[in-house]
Order: structure tokens, then sequence, then C-alpha cells
């Protein structure tokens, strides 16, 4: 739920493990377990990462910003339902 609207818990991802992170991209990182959220910006070698639905997400507001190397995909398909 931390992604929608975006997405939706079960709803399948294609991501591609040499896409580029860039702020607004939806990535897969590896922090203990796999989880989506989107890249807001990047600090150093770091980024600051957030659910689209702020209200239920646990996110760098929480666990601070997580490392450029915890990244393991961006997300390519489906485009975000807006």
């Amino acid at each position: 739920m931390s992604m929608a609207p975006s997405y939706q818990p079960g709803q399948i991802l294609i991501g591609w493990r040499w896409g580029r992170a860039r702020a607004g991209r939806v990535a897969v990182i590896r922090h203990g377990q796999p989880i989506i959220k989107r890249l807001i910006h990047r600090i150093h070698n770091d980024w600051w990462v957030e659910g689209d639905n702020k209200a239920v997400s646990t996110d760098s507001r929480q666990f601070g910003p997580i490392a450029a190397s915890e990244i393991e995909a961006v997300i390519i398909w489906p485009k975000p339902q807006s």
C-alpha cells in the first residue's frame, strides 16, 4: 500500500537492473527485504526515498537515506498510474 495509487500490492512490475537511478523514478531497493520506493533526491552517494502513499509508507522519513548500492533495479513497466 505504500506505493498506492501508482502501484498496487501484488501487481507485476518489470525492473531493469542497469537502469539509471534518477530523482522521480521508482526503484526496487534492498533494505532488509526488497521494497519499492520512489527516489526523491540524491545526497552525495545516498538516496532519499519515499512511498507515494505517505500516510502508510515506511521510508527515508523513518530510516534515513539509503546507500546507492542498495538500489537493485529501476521499474520500467508499467508506468505509474495517475
